[in-house]
């Protein structure tokens, strides 16, 4: 049986999630996750670094006009690996989903019931450009604490990565066998990083999918901002997700709360609601990312 959202569901857009990390180059101290919004950072994993974010998101859906009730279990994993230099990173991205839905039409209705891969995606993220290497936004004024609090105008200059993927579509699978989209469809965006102080940090994404699939072709534009608190291991965020395209548009908003709980280690809580009836979502989700990190085994052999 599908899990389905209960009403209770709807205060968890409330919450506020993603880890907020204080980044001056590619590799962090702690934990660098994408998770639990869709909003994608600027940086990357390190060479030395080995990462998986996981997850679960149920999703139900009603559609006002077509008269259909859907609802889906969508298990996620991400794998990011830093590749030949640490502003390098090479991912991929594994959903797999069983939905359940039901159509009524001239007072009958039909249920259909399928489980299958909907997502098959690899790619490459660059690291084009960090404000805190080439300037000196990352210097600490030590006279002044509040100049390190306050957010100036010199702190929204960005970190700027570049990103291309292509998807694999399979003829047999249920979610990918639309016939306006090829079976190696790619896209590419542009991320932008804004580290406004110590504890806000604001994420913009700009995507273009299905490049060469005209009928499929859509917009994608995602904006995040981040909040982590002093001296605490928990961080919220809001999120903002609007698709634009000719078969699909629709904003989303989202929301959510995570907890690091070890520098390597981190766990998530979100919602997702969107703004039409046509058709209405609502998406609670869970997950984690950790990661191997050989800097520490290094560090450790140093020490011992």
């Amino acid at each position: 049986m599908l899990w389905h959202p209960s009403k209770k569901c709807y205060i968890l857009n409330l919450l506020l999630v993603s880890f907020v990390f204080k980044s001056y180059g590619q590799y962090t101290e702690v934990i660098n996750t994408n998770r639990p919004g869709v909003t994608i950072g600027a940086f990357g994993v390190s060479k030395s670094v080995f990462q998986i974010e996981y997850g679960f998101q149920g999703t139900s859906s009603k559609h006002s006009v077509k008269n259909y009730t859907a609802n889906s279990n969508q298990y996620e994993l991400d794998i990011r690996k830093g590749v030949l230099k640490d502003n390098l990173e090479l991912f991929v991205n594994v959903r797999f989903t069983q939905s359940d839905s039901t159509i009524n039409k001239f007072s009958k209705s039909y249920n259909r019931q399928v489980s299958d891969l909907s997502e098959l995606r690899i790619g490459l993220k660059y690291l084009l450009w960090d404000p805190y290497k080439k300037t000196n936004l990352g210097e600490r004024n030590i006279y002044s604490w509040r100049a390190n609090k306050v957010i100036r105008l010199q702190n929204f200059i960005p970190s700027i990565a570049l990103w291309a993927s292509t998807s694999f579509n399979l003829e047999d699978n249920s979610f990918m066998n639309n016939p306006m989209v090829s079976k190696f469809s790619p896209a590419a965006g542009i991320i932008t990083q804004s580290q406004l102080n110590d504890y806000w940090t604001l994420t913009n994404n700009v995507f273009v999918f299905n490049l060469l699939d005209k009928p499929a072709f859509y917009y994608d534009f995602r904006s995040s901002i981040i909040k982590g608190f002093k001296n605490s291991r928990w961080s919220i965020f809001i999120e903002q997700n609007t698709i634009y395209g000719d078969q699909y548009a629709d904003l989303i908003i989202r929301s959510g709360i995570a907890y690091l709980s070890y520098e390597n280690l981190q766990f998530d809580l979100y919602a997702g609601y969107n703004v039409k009836s046509t058709p209405r979502l609502l998406s609670v989700g869970f997950g984690g990312s950790f990661r191997i990190d050989k800097s520490d085994q290094k560090r450790l052999k140093t020490r011992y």
